[in-house]
């Protein structure tokens, strides 16, 4: 098959990855090899998809997926990113991580997500699948559930990385989520699974609000249980803030 020309790039049709919201192609456009997601706005709000988009083209820091340019067209919306080499939960599978390489990631990340909590805004879906190696720098991605603000009511993200206030069901400080989600993620760079998985939704759901983080068949660090106990904390307002992953990894 031979792409398509579209917005000054020639878009491979057959897609690399696909989504609830849509699919991701590789692009080309010049000497440059690029990623452009393709949204089906028939499945998806479109105003939610612009406000999210607008909030994301104004990020520019090191550790954030820079947006390119986006384009309507017609029931779709392309955005342009750079390609990413790989994402960390495949890279989870494929590599045994020891601590210094699980500090290293999660620095890059927090320093990521404090860019995004100083302009006020929750990433709101912090996992493996949305933090990709882009020319050797470890980037947060997929700013879909983007949120502006300090509190919310909406349980946005995914169940394995829910917080314990986000089942709640009342309003409730969205930063905190941020970072318990990234918390379930060094766990799950040293586990290569997630704390509080039981196998059913209900089940997991009640671990997150009950069940302690367990660390067994692995010798961990000092350091690296003080990162994992204080970012998991169940009472967000216990709760490691990101300013204070970040000093504990100076």
């Amino acid at each position: 098959m031979y792409p398509d020309f579209k917005h000054g790039h020639y878009i491979w049709p057959k897609p690399l990855f696909v989504g609830h919201e849509g699919a991701i192609h590789k692009a080309e456009r010049e000497d440059k090899t690029v990623a452009v997601k393709i949204i089906n706005t028939s499945k998806i709000s479109e105003a939610l998809t612009i406000k999210y988009i607008e909030i994301w083209e104004t990020f520019d820091h090191p550790n954030l997926l820079k947006l390119d340019k986006w384009v309507i067209d017609g029931p779709s919306i392309y955005i342009f990113t750079d390609m990413a080499e790989i994402d960390l939960f495949d890279h989870i599978k494929k590599v045994l991580l020891p601590e210094d390489d699980v500090f290293n990631i999660t620095k890059q990340v927090s320093q990521g997500l404090k860019y995004i909590h100083d302009l006020d805004v929750a990433h709101r879906d912090v996992k493996s699948d949305n933090i990709v190696l882009c020319k050797g720098v470890w980037k947060l991605i997929d700013f879909g559930f983007l949120e502006k603000g300090k509190t919310s009511i909406e349980d946005k993200g995914t169940p394995l990385f829910t917080s314990p206030e986000q089942l709640q069901k009342s309003v409730y400080k969205i930063k905190p989520t941020d970072v318990w989600a990234l918390g379930i993620t060094v766990y799950e760079m040293l586990y290569r699974v997630t704390p509080f998985d039981r196998g059913t939704l209900n089940s997991t759901y009640k671990a997150i609000k009950l069940d302690q983080v367990e660390y067994k068949g692995k010798l961990l660090s000092e350091k690296m249980i003080e990162l994992l106990n204080n970012t998991l904390k169940k009472d967000p307002e216990f709760r490691w803030t990101i300013e204070d992953v970040l000093e504990h990894l100076v």
